[in-house]
C-alpha cells in the first residue's frame, strides 16, 4: 500500500466536508498548491466512507482504525466483563512515528517488525519509504526485498509517545539483554548496525514451524509478474483500481424476481435512504476502497445497491466504471425487497442515510429512517434454505445431519432466520441513537459511543468519531498520509490530476507499469483455524505473530473474537494488537496485512469460506 507523503513542514490541510474526491481534486488548480511539496487535503466525508467500505471487507476494521487515529486517552476502567477488559486494552492505543534507530539499517521489514514487537512491546506497521530522489510513499507490510534504510520513519502502534520513541535509542549492543522496557535509557553508540544474522535469536523458530517452509527471499521480478497477468483484469490510468466500460443504469438494473436468481453469496448490500432531492453522498468514494487494484478479479465483492431511483441516477455517474454493480430499486424499509437481494447471505450490510444531516432536529429523529432501516432488518425472517451438493472441488456442504440418511432425503426442517444475525453497519448522526440500533445497549451507562458493544462489535459509524482526525494531523502531519493508505484504497497524486482533469476515471493500458502499482499489501481478516494460519501451531499472541511473519509473510495486528457466553448470534469484539502472551481462542479471526504476491492464500481462504456458508 502507498500513498504519497509530505515533504514539507508548511502543509497547507483542508476539510472538505461531504464533496469528497469530486471536490478536493480541483484543488490543484487554486494559486501556490502544490500536492508535490506537501499540500494535502482531508475530506471526512470521504473518509468515513473509505472507513465503511473497507469494513465490509474486513468486520470490525472501522472500529479497530477508528480508535487508532482517535485521540482518545484517559486511564483504564475496571471492567469484570472479560471481552471489556480485552477491548479497552487496545482501545487506548494509537499511532505514532518515530525515525528507527541505526540497529534497524539493512533489515528486512519483517525482521524488524518483530524486532520491535518482541523487544520493545511495539507493533511497527509500516514505513516511510523513497522511491526516487524525492518521492516519498507510505508502506504498509512492504515485500522483503526492500530494506530498512537509515533514518527510516516507522508507523508504530503504541501506548503512549515515550514508548513508541524507544524505537528510536533502541541498541542490540546496550539493550538486547534488557527485558525491562522501562530501564532502556539512550546510549552514547553511534553509526551501530546490526547484520541481519545477528538477530537469529528473534525469529523464534519452534518445532511446530516445520509444518511450513520459510519464505525464501522473492527475486525482484516475482513482484512485476505473477498475479497481475490474470485474465480479464481491466485497470484505470492511474493502476489504483478495477474498471470497466461505463455501463448504463438501465443495464445493472434488477426486478426482484431477477435479483432473487442471481447467485449472491458473501456480496455486500448497500441500502440507501434518500431521495432526488437528497444531497449526494459521494458513493465514488465507499467504492474506491472495494475496488483497489491490489484485489485480485476473484477477490472482488458484487455489491448490491438497494434505494430511490431518482436518488440512485444522480450517483450513478461517479460509480459506472466499476464492476461487478447491481441496482434495486425499491426500500430498505420492505421486507421482500431485503429477501430479494439475499441479505441474509451477504458478508456486509450497509445503511447509508441521506436525509439524516439536518441538526437542527429534535436528537433522536435524526437518525429516524436509519433506526426504522434497521428495526426493519432485525424483524425480517428469512426461510431456511438447504445447503448445495457437494462441489466439483470436492469439498462438502455445512449440513451436517444428526444421523445417517438416504441420499435422496430431504434436511430436516430449520426454524426461519431473522435479520439479528445480518453482519450489519450503520452510520448514526447522533451517537446516543445507538440504544435503538442495538438490542443489548443502554447508552446510559456511558456518554462514549466508543465503550458500547454496539461500537465493540464494529457495527456502527459516526463522522463525530472523525473529528480527533483534526487533533492527531496536527501534531503529526504523518498521520494523514497513513490514513489514506489504510483506507482510500490508493490516493495518489496520478489519481488526484485525473479526477481533476474529468473527474472520472478512465481505462487503464494494460503494462508493466500498472501491474507493479498493484504491488500493495492488502487487510483481511483470516480464521485462526482455517487456511493459512491453521497450520501454524501457536498457543499465544506471540507465536502466530511471529511465525505469521516468518512463514507468510503476514503482518498481524489484531483479533476479532467471540463475545463471552450466552452469545447466540455469535458476535464478536475487536482486540488491538493484544499482548504478547495473550492465550489464543481457536475461533479466533485475526487482522493482517497479506502482501499480494500471497493473494492465492486469500483466494484458497475466501474458497473454503464461501463453500462452508453454503
Amino acid at each position: 500500500m502507498s500513498t504519497q507523503l509530505p515533504r514539507r513542514d508548511d502543509l497547507h490541510q483542508a476539510d472538505l466536508g461531504s464533496q469528497g474526491h469530486g471536490t478536493s481534486a480541483y484543488l490543484q488548480n487554486v494559486s501556490n498548491w502544490e500536492w508535490s511539496r506537501g499540500d494535502g487535503v482531508i475530506c471526512l466525508a470521504e473518509l468515513k466512507l473509505g472507513f465503511m467500505a473497507q469494513s465490509c471487507l474486513v468486520p470490525g476494521l472501522s472500529t479497530l482504525l477508528a480508535n487508532l487515529f482517535s485521540m482518545q486517552g484517559g486511564p483504564l476502567e475496571a471492567d469484570d466483563h472479560s471481552w471489556r477488559k480485552f477491548y479497552r486494552e487496545g482501545m487506548y492505543k494509537e499511532i505514532y512515528t518515530e525515525y528507527l534507530s541505526s540497529t534497524f539499517t539493512g533489515l528486512s521489514f519483517a525482521q524488524a517488525s518483530k524486532l520491535c514487537f518482541l523487544k520493545l512491546n511495539l507493533s511497527l506497521i509500516g514505513i516511510e519509504y523513497q522511491s526516487g530522489e524525492t518521492e516519498f510513499c507510505v508502506l504498509v507490510n512492504p515485500p522483503s526485498h526492500i530494506r530498512i534504510k537509515n533514518k527510516t520513519l516507522g508507523f508504530l502502534i503504541a501506548e503512549d509517545a515515550a514508548d513508541a520513541h524507544r524505537a528510536g535509542f533502541y541498541c542490540w549492543v546496550c539493550h538486547n539483554h534488557i527485558d525491562d522496557i522501562s530501564r532502556m535509557k539512550p546510549c552514547k553508540c553511534e553509526n551501530v548496525t546490526t547484520a541481519s544474522s545477528s538477530l537469529l535469536s528473534l525469529n523464534v523458530r519452534q518445532p511446530s514451524l516445520g509444518v511450513l517452509p520459510q519464505c525464501q527471499e522473492p527475486e525482484l521480478d516475482e513482484y512485476t509478474s505473477g498475479l497481475e497477468l490474470e485474465e480479464d483484469v481491466m485497470l484505470d490510468s492511474t493502476g489504483m483500481f478495477h474498471w470497466c466500460s461505463p455501463i448504463p443504469l438501465q443495464e445493472v438494473s434488477l426486478t426482484r424476481e431477477k435479483a432473487s436468481v442471481l447467485p449472491l453469496r458473501q456480496h455486500v448490500v448497500v441500502c440507501l435512504v434518500g431521495d432526488e432531492d437528497s444531497r449526494l453522498l459521494g458513493l465514488g468514494d465507499f467504492m474506491m476502497p472495494l475496488r483497489a487494484s491490489n484485489f485480485t478479479v476473484p477477490e472482488l465483492k458484487t455489491v448490491v445497491f438497494l434505494g430511490d431511483p431518482k436518488y440512485f441516477r444522480r450517483e450513478w455517474s461517479n460509480i459506472q466504471y466499476f464492476p461487478k454493480i447491481y441496482f434495486l430499486s425499491g426500500s430498505p424499509m420492505c421486507k421482500a425487497d431485503l429477501r430479494a437481494v439475499r441479505v441474509e447471505t451477504c458478508a456486509m450490510c450497509v445503511v447509508l442515510s441521506t436525509l439524516s444531516s439536518n441538526k437542527n432536529i429534535e436528537s433522536t429523529m435524526q437518525d429516524k429512517e436509519t433506526i426504522l432501516s434497521c428495526v426493519n432488518l432485525f424483524h425480517t425472517r428469512f426461510s431456511y434454505q438447504p445447503s448445495r451438493p457437494q462441489s466439483q472441488h470436492g469439498r462438502r456442504s455445512s449440513y451436517t445431519p444428526l444421523g445417517p440418511r438416504p441420499p435422496d432425503a430431504s434436511p430436516p426442517p430449520q426454524p426461519p432466520r431473522t435479520g439479528t444475525t445480518v453482519p450489519l453497519l450503520v452510520e448514526l448522526v447522533n451517537t446516543s441513537n445507538v440504544q435503538f440500533v442495538s438490542d443489548v445497549e443502554e447508552f446510559n451507562k456511558s456518554s462514549n459511543m466508543t465503550l458500547t458493544e454496539a461500537f465493540a462489535i464494529g457495527s456502527v459509524f459516526s463522522m463525530d468519531l472523525l473529528d480527533s482526525l483534526m487533533s492527531a494531523t496536527y501534531f503529526n502531519a504523518n498521520v494523514p498520509n497513513l490514513i489514506n493508505t489504510l483506507v482510500t484504497g490508493g490516493d495518489t497524486p496520478a489519481l488526484e490530476a485525473q479526477l481533476a482533469e474529468d473527474n472520472h476515471l478512465c481505462q487503464g493500458e494494460m503494462n508493466l507499469t500498472l501491474c507493479t502499482l498493484r504491488q500493495r499489501s492488502k487487510l483481511a481478516q483470516l480464521a485462526l483455524d482455517d487456511e493459512p494460519l491453521c497450520r501454524l501451531r501457536c498457543m499465544v499472541y506471540k507465536d502466530l505473530f511471529v511465525q505469521a511473519l516468518d512463514s507468510l509473510e503476514i503482518l498481524c495486528f489484531g483479533l476479532y473474537r467471540l463475545m463471552d457466553p450466552p452469545n447466540p448470534s455469535m458476535k464478536r469484539f475487536v482486540i488491538t494488537t493484544p499482548p504478547a502472551e495473550l492465550p489464543l481462542d481457536p475461533s479466533d479471526k485475526v487482522y493482517c496485512s497479506v502482501p499480494f504476491h500471497q493473494s492465492h492464500l486469500l483466494a484458497r481462504s475466501r474458497s473454503r469460506s464461501s463453500v462452508q456458508s453454503l
